[in-house]
């Protein structure tokens, strides 16, 4: 091994350069003085409200946002937030609880999703010319209408038509709800009831017991004759073919309407709503549907009960529509 490298020693680092240190201290000089940020107060010349700004190394002034002294702070500045309430009766504690004589409530009446808003800090009602204080309107308190399962069933499958054998299953599943049609109508639904055949035509609940039965057992069965008497009735004759050929079959009596008794609203109270049961003979078999009479009445009227009682009860003022964003 050479001799010259056994006695070799590491070389020790190189020296910086003359004036290096001196070059990064100016530039963070440079940096510090010049992109440096100013706090300064900005007053508003119209109310008068004073609020901090930064002035950017450009210029551009940046507000100072209130709300990041937030954390800061002993109390809000002011009410916010949204309660989402489960029942009308709460959602009326709630408002009075939080509202004035300015809280406003907006009603949103469309069928598919029914709701009350109450803007708890609205702006206050102008008065003599002069306007009122404005607010932030940011508290709030919701009620979403939950429709009833027996509402959604029904106006779910009003209007569609259905084979036998679905008709069938439906009327057991809605038994239940099939009500008695009484002796008194007001006058719209009297009209219904003698165009349809008067009260005589009215089936109760075994006669669609007895129809869904019937059904069931005719569901594969030919049907030979579907008529519609004079008198509103309907008679739907079927035959069936066994294996010996001799011919069978049987007739089913068709009414031609119906009543339920169902809640709109889940807990609320209940409407009594007429159906007109329709049918007609397919290639495919005969197929039933059944057209609610203005369930779009007995939906309106639960609404109204519900918005004139919260009218009724709480300090606010109730609108038809919905608050501004």
């Amino acid at each position: 091994m050479d001799d010259t490298l056994l006695g070799a020693t590491t070389a020790p680092p190189s020296a910086p350069a003359a004036g290096v240190g001196e070059m990064f201290k100016a530039t963070r000089d440079f940096i510090t003085d010049t992109v440096k940020s100013n706090v300064i107060e900005v007053t508003d010349p119209d109310t008068r409200i004073t609020v901090l700004a930064i002035v950017g190394a450009g210029g551009d002034i940046r507000p100072v946002a209130a709300d990041f002294f937030d954390v800061a702070r002993d109390h809000p500045r002011f009410r916010r937030g949204s309660a989402a309430m489960t029942s009308l009766d709460s959602f009326i504690a709630h408002v009075n609880r939080f509202g004035d004589q300015d809280s406003a409530v907006f009603a949103d009446d469309r069928r598919e999703a029914p709701k009350l808003t109450a803007v708890l800090d609205y702006h206050e009602a102008d008065a003599d010319g002069e306007h009122g204080l404005y607010r932030h309107g940011k508290h709030r308190t919701t009620f979403a209408f939950p429709l009833s399962d027996e509402w959604k069933a029904w106006t779910k499958a009003n209007g569609a038509v259905m084979t036998m054998g679905q008709f069938a299953l439906f009327l057991e599943d809605r038994i239940g709800d099939i009500a008695i049609a009484g002796d008194e109508f007001p006058d719209d639904v009297l009209r219904f009831v003698n165009v349809n055949g008067g009260t005589e035509s009215i089936a109760d609940f075994a006669t669609l017991v007895e129809l869904s039965r019937g059904l069931k057992v005719y569901e594969q069965a030919n049907v030979e004759e579907a008529t519609n008497l004079a008198s509103g009735e309907g008679h739907i004759r079927f035959s069936l073919e066994h294996e010996t050929r001799n011919r069978t079959g049987g007739t089913i009596k068709v009414p031609t309407m119906f009543f339920i008794a169902i809640p709109i609203f889940n807990k609320g109270p209940f409407y009594r709503i007429g159906a007109r049961l329709r049918y007609r003979k397919t290639a495919e078999g005969v197929k039933f549907w059944f057209d609610l009479y203005r369930a779009d009445r007995s939906f309106d009227h639960a609404f109204a009960e519900a918005v004139a009682r919260v009218d009724a009860e709480t300090p606010a003022s109730v609108f038809f529509g919905s608050p501004e964003a």
